[in-house]
């Protein structure tokens, strides 16, 4: 039996992991509903492989004790890895891994985000909750009549633009490759011209030391005038102090943003009752022409099941000594 150790596991994701079970019988999951320390590392002794997350970057001191249990497979549930220290993972004799899932639930809740920061809606919404249903004189946009920057078509962005295609927006893109399959739905072009005639930017690239702040100040104030900005891939990819000054400012009409920089210890925790100890993150949320998620874009059933076969594939690859396409 291959056994892997599931940190953080929900009761919600049970379903998956028994799905799992059944129908991959040579694995199983030791389900841990809590998050990985240093003091509970260990309960993943005699398991094959170990499952992480970005609500918990494995520190060296954990490494040691899976390398010292017998652990030769380390997997984060995100596409995402740039919290994994993958040398360091490696030259403990252990491979990295990450998984993949339906680029589907990021698209739509992208475009979900992209209808509501330009219809005023965290603004219409307070206002209800007030009670105040007077007319909100918050004309809002629509799609058909703008122009929709996709930076990054990879998997997610490449989803994104064909599903934004149906509202008949105008639509450019900016990738290192370009797709085939978007010939005739996207204009791809230079990132500068994506910036300057884009009235909604979507992000969908991954975090690099390359894409590290993309969106800084100089590139922020080449965004066309009243332009909105849609983040649902990783923070760092914005920088956060340039772009509250540009909504400030009124440069940018308004973001709708998943995720955020140094959000780890943030999201997926419990912060009711405290204050905000990201600061930038404060701002952010108590601006009214501004959206945040905690970095849920991905959180559908169909995307929850994707991740777990795909970690147990990855595993069951490298366990058989198999090419495996989730190795990092």
């Amino acid at each position: 039996m291959i056994k892997i150790a599931m940190f953080n596991a929900a009761r919600s994701e049970d379903e998956y992991l028994d799905i799992c079970e059944k129908k991959y019988p040579e694995i199983s999951f030791v389900r841990i509903y809590e998050k990985v320390r240093v003091d509970n590392a260990a309960l993943a002794k005699e398991c094959y492989a170990v499952v992480v997350s970005s609500a918990m970057p494995p520190v060296k001191e954990m490494l040691e004790i899976w390398r010292d249990c017998g652990v030769k497979y380390v997997a984060t549930r995100s596409i995402g890895y740039e919290y994994m220290d993958v040398p360091l993972i490696e030259s403990m004799g252990m491979h990295a891994a990450h998984t993949t899932y339906s680029p589907a639930s990021v698209a739509d809740f992208a475009i979900m985000l992209m209808l509501m920061v330009t219809r005023n809606m965290k603004i219409v919404e307070r206002r209800y909750e007030a009670h105040d249903f007077r007319e909100a004189k918050l004309p809002g946009k629509e799609l058909w009549n703008m122009t929709v920057g996709v930076v990054g078509t990879g998997a997610i962005g490449e989803m994104t633009a064909k599903h934004l295609h149906g509202f008949g927006c105008r639509m450019l893109a900016y990738s290192r490759t370009k797709r085939e399959s978007l010939d005739g739905i996207v204009t791809y072009t230079d990132l500068d011209t994506l910036l300057a005639e884009s009235d909604v930017v979507t992000l969908h690239m991954a975090s690099t030391p390359e894409t590290f702040h993309l969106l800084n100040a100089e590139r922020l104030a080449k965004m066309k005038k009243g332009a909105y900005l849609v983040n649902t891939a990783r923070g760092n990819l914005i920088d956060t102090k340039a772009l509250i000054e540009a909504l400030e400012s009124g440069h940018l009409a308004g973001a709708a943003l998943d995720v955020m920089e140094n959000e780890t210890g943030i999201y997926y925790t419990n912060h009711m009752y405290e204050p905000i100890s990201n600061h930038e993150l404060a701002i952010l949320d108590y601006m009214p022409n501004v959206i945040v998620t905690q970095h849920m874009a991905y959180y559908t059933r169909e995307a929850g099941l994707d991740t777990m076969e795909n970690l147990v594939k990855g595993c069951l690859h490298d366990y058989h000594g198999e090419e495996n396409p989730w190795r990092i």
